[in-house]
C-alpha cells in the first residue's frame, strides 16, 4: 500500500511540475505561488490582476514580486519541466509593471535547477517606463541548452524596502526567435526604442521634423548666441549701421573683433546637420573690414565632435578695405575627406596675427551660403568709364589706359582671391604680362588719383 501511495504522490508531483513551461501567462492555474522560490528578502505571489495594473493589460492573473530587505540580489525563481534550447529561439520576452524610476535595472538569468553555477550569466535590461506596462527583451544568444530555471532579480544591486518602488509585476513570459519592437515611448523625452529622434520617428511615434538648415545664414534672423567665439575673439550679431550699410541692405550683420588671446582667435557656428558639398562645393560669405587689402581670411569646416576631421584651412585674401566684398571658399574638393561629416563653420580672419581690438582687427560678416560656383567677387563690368583694357580676352598681356588720371597701382587676383600680380606704374598706362598665368578669369583692382575700380580680365 505504501508503494502505491508513494507512486501516486510522485506521479502527481511529476504531472504538476511538467505543466510549467513557456509561454507563461499565469492563467489556467500554472504556475502558482507555490511554484516560485523567493530568496534573500523577496516574496513572490501569483494573484489577480487589479488596477492600476489592469490598464494596458487584460490578463486576469499576474506575478507580483516584492523586495524588502535581505540582500541586494533578492529575487525569485521558477523551475520549468524541461530545459530551453536557445539555438534558434534566442530571446526571452516578458512584460513588467513597476513604479520604480525609469532606468531601473531588471536582471534576468537562466540556471540549471539544483546547480546554480551552471547559468546563462546575468542579462540586464533597463526600464523605460514607470507606472505602466512595458515589454523587456533579453538576448540569450549563445546560452547553453542545459538550463531550466528562470531567475528574476529586479533592481539588482540595490536593497529593497518593500515600497511601491521595490514592487514588480510580471506577465507574458515567452521564448521567441523574433522579438517585438519595444513599446512606444513617444512622450518620455528620451530617444529610445526604434525612434529616429527624441520622441519621434520609427513605427509608433510621429515623424521627426526636419531641422531648419543653417545655410543660407543672413544674420537678419540670427542671434549672438548662435556663435561661439574663441581664444581672444568676440562675436556679436547687431543692427547694421553706417558705414557698413553702404552697399548692404541687411538689417543685421555679424561683428567679429580680435583682441589679444591667440593669433588664431575667431568664431564658429554649428549646423543642425552635416553639410553636403558634393554639388555645392563653395561656402560664400560677405565681409567688410578696414584691415588692409591682402589680409588673410581663413575659413574651414569641422566635425563638431572631432576637430581633427576637417576640411583643412582655406585661405583667401581681401581685395577691398572699407567696403563689402564676397569671398568664395572652395571646400568640396578636400582630397581624402568624407565631405558629409562636417557641420561646424570656423572663421579666423587675419589668421596668424595677434588682434589688437582696433578697426583693423574688426570684421563684419554677412550672407553666408553654399554655392555650386563662386560669384563674380564684386566685379561688375569688364570695363570702367575711368579705364580701358585691351585686348581682353588676351593670350599674353593686357594694356590698361586711364582716362585723364595716373594709375598708381594695379593688383591682379585669381578667382580664389590670391594676389598673382602687383605693379605700381604711376603713369596713365600700364602693360600687364600674362604669359605666366594659367588660362581663366581674373580681376584687376586699379587704383588711381581719382579712386579705385575693379575690372575683369580673361586669360585665353
Amino acid at each position: 500500500m505504501k508503494k502505491i501511495t508513494l507512486l501516486f504522490a510522485l506521479l502527481t508531483f511529476s504531472l504538476g511540475y511538467s505543466q510549467i513551461s513557456l509561454p507563461m501567462d499565469f492563467e489556467g492555474g500554472s504556475p502558482v505561488t507555490a511554484d516560485f522560490n523567493a530568496f534573500d528578502g523577496a516574496g513572490a505571489e501569483v494573484l489577480p490582476n487589479v488596477a492600476p495594473q489592469t490598464t494596458g493589460n487584460p490578463s486576469a492573473t499576474v506575478m507580483k514580486l516584492i523586495r524588502d530587505g535581505g540582500q541586494p540580489w533578492a529575487g525569485a525563481a521558477v523551475n520549468l519541466a524541461s530545459t530551453l534550447d536557445f539555438t534558434t529561439e534566442n530571446y526571452i520576452v516578458l512584460d513588467i509593471w513597476t513604479e520604480a524610476p525609469i532606468g531601473t535595472k531588471i536582471m534576468f538569468k537562466m540556471e540549471e535547477a539544483g546547480n546554480a553555477g551552471n547559468n546563462s550569466g546575468e542579462k540586464d535590461v533597463f526600464t523605460q517606463k514607470t507606472g505602466e506596462w512595458e515589454t523587456l527583451i533579453y538576448d540569450m544568444t549563445g546560452v547553453q541548452s542545459t538550463l531550466n530555471s528562470l531567475v528574476f532579480i529586479p533592481d539588482n544591486g540595490n536593497l529593497g524596502d518593500g515600497t511601491a518602488t521595490s514592487t514588480f509585476f510580471y506577465d507574458n513570459i515567452y521564448q521567441t526567435d523574433s522579438p517585438p519592437l519595444p513599446d512606444p515611448t513617444c512622450e518620455d523625452g528620451v530617444q529610445n526604442g526604434d525612434e529616429e529622434g527624441v520622441d519621434c520617428g520609427g513605427e509608433f511615434c510621429p515623424p521627426c521634423e526636419e531641422p531648419d538648415p543653417l545655410l543660407p545664414y543672413d544674420f537678419d534672423s540670427g542671434a549672438t548666441g548662435d556663435w561661439v567665439a574663441f581664444d581672444g575673439a568676440g562675436m556679436e550679431v547687431l543692427p547694421i549701421e553706417a558705414p557698413q550699410s553702404t552697399g548692404n541692405e541687411s538689417t543685421q550683420i555679424g561683428k567679429l573683433i580680435r583682441d589679444g588671446g591667440q593669433p588664431w582667435a575667431g568664431a564658429a557656428i554649428t549646423a543642425p546637420d552635416f553639410l553636403d558639398f558634393s554639388t555645392e562645393p563653395y561656402v560664400v560669405m560677405s565681409i567688410w573690414t578696414e584691415a588692409p587689402i591682402g589680409t588673410k581670411i581663413m575659413f574651414k569646416m569641422e566635425n563638431s565632435g572631432d576637430a581633427g576631421d576637417n576640411s583643412g584651412e582655406k585661405d583667401l585674401f581681401t581685395t577691398k578695405t572699407g567696403a563689402w566684398e564676397s569671398l568664395a571658399f572652395l571646400i568640396g574638393t578636400a582630397a581624402g575627406r568624407d565631405i558629409t561629416t562636417w557641420d561646424k563653420l570656423v572663421l579666423i580672419p587675419d589668421n596668424g596675427n595677434l588682434g589688437d581690438g582696433s578697426a583693423t582687427s574688426t570684421f563684419f560678416i554677412d550672407d553666408i551660403y553654399q554655392a555650386a560656383a563662386p560669384p563674380a567677387l564684386g566685379v561688375d563690368d569688364f570695363e570702367s568709364s575711368d579705364f580701358k583694357v585691351f585686348p581682353n580676352p588676351s593670350n599674353d598681356s593686357w594694356n590698361i589706359l586711364a582716362n585723364g588720371t595716373n594709375i598708381t597701382s594695379v593688383q591682379v587676383f585669381d578667382m580664389l582671391g590670391k594676389n598673382v600680380m602687383s605693379v605700381s606704374p604711376n603713369s596713365a598706362s600700364v602693360k600687364l604680362d600674362a604669359t605666366t598665368l594659367p588660362q581663366g578669369l581674373y580681376f584687376a583692382r586699379i587704383s588711381s588719383e581719382s579712386g579705385t575700380k575693379s575690372v575683369k580680365l580673361v586669360k585665353q
